[in-house]
C-alpha cells in the first residue's frame, strides 16, 4: 500500500456515514496503516544503509532527504485516530 492509497482509504473511511460500517472496517483500516508504517520504517533502514556505505555525496544527500521525509510521513500516519 502506498501513501496515496492510504490517503484514499482514510478518505473513504471518513466518508462513511454509517457508524456501524465504520466500526466494521476500523480494524482493517488501522491494520493497513500499520503495515504501511512498517514498510516505511524498512525504507528508512535502506536509506540508512545507503548513507552509511556510499562514497557519492549526491546519493548520501538524496537518501538523507528521503529518510527525513519518510520519517515525517510515519509521524503523520501514527497520529491518525480512527
Amino acid at each position: 500500500m502506498s501513501v496515496s492509497h492510504a490517503l484514499d482509504v482514510l478518505w473513504l473511511f471518513e466518508s462513511m456515514s454509517s457508524t456501524k460500517d465504520r466500526e466494521r472496517v476500523r480494524k482493517d483500516v488501522q491494520a493497513r496503516l500499520n503495515s504501511l508504517i512498517r514498510m516505511l520504517e524498512i525504507e528508512i533502514e535502506l536509506a540508512n544503509d545507503a548513507i552509511a556505505y556510499t562514497t557519492k555525496p549526491g546519493i548520501a544527500s538524496t537518501a538523507t532527504e528521503l529518510r527525513n521525509v519518510t520519517r515525517q510521513i510515519i509521524e503523520v500516519l501514527k497520529a491518525v485516530r480512527l
